[in-house]
């Protein structure tokens, strides 16, 4: 199953998702193809994993350089059919649960080891989770806590009259009260 299922590693460091792509050949995966997302559109990444074929699992980075985050094509990857894996070194529970919130099968922390990551491929061909539920929630949880403190934080200018919000887009923009 491993050679036959199609690996798509989607890094905005061509030497990294080249290097992956290799490492993950030598381990059986036949199929893995990296692509650089630093030179391409979410649109040309979309079309490059239509094309891989089914049972396509993708290795998504989550920043792909200038600011640029992978969350919006997780939607687009499993309507295709695809599972995703997202790979980042980023911490924020917040930005971590909008991964799995968007749809992605899992997270994986560039930090840990090679062979953690070929077991977590491995479960994703074959249809098993490939986090734990309680790592999930735990992600999921951080998502909603942070949500909850924009909104508390939000709160006070929400109540502005219409009038009160065009005095405080002039302050910010410079002009006296």
């Amino acid at each position: 199953m491993t050679g036959d299922t199609p690996v798509l590693v989607v890094d905005d460091h061509a030497v990294m998702g080249h290097a992956l792509a290799t490492a993950l050949t030598l381990q059986g995966f036949h199929r893995s193809v990296a692509l650089p997302a630093d030179r391409l559109t979410d649109d040309e990444v979309l079309a490059a994993a239509a094309d891989a074929g089914d049972g396509l699992v993708v290795l998504l980075d989550l920043h792909l350089g200038d600011d640029r985050l992978s969350t919006p094509m997780i939607p687009a990857l499993r309507d295709l059919g695809a599972r995703v894996l997202v790979l980042t070194a980023e911490r924020s529970a917040q930005r971590l649960g909008e991964c799995l919130e968007a749809g992605a099968d899992g997270v994986f922390d560039k930090a840990q080891p090679f062979d953690q990551l070929v077991e977590a491929l491995r479960d994703a061909m074959d249809g098993r989770t490939v986090m734990s539920l309680g790592a999930r929630e735990d992600l999921l949880a951080g998502l909603r806590s942070a949500r909850a403190a924009d909104r508390r934080r939000l709160a006070p200018f929400e109540s502005l009259t219409a009038r009160e919000r065009d005095v405080l887009a002039g302050l910010l923009q410079g002009r006296s009260a």
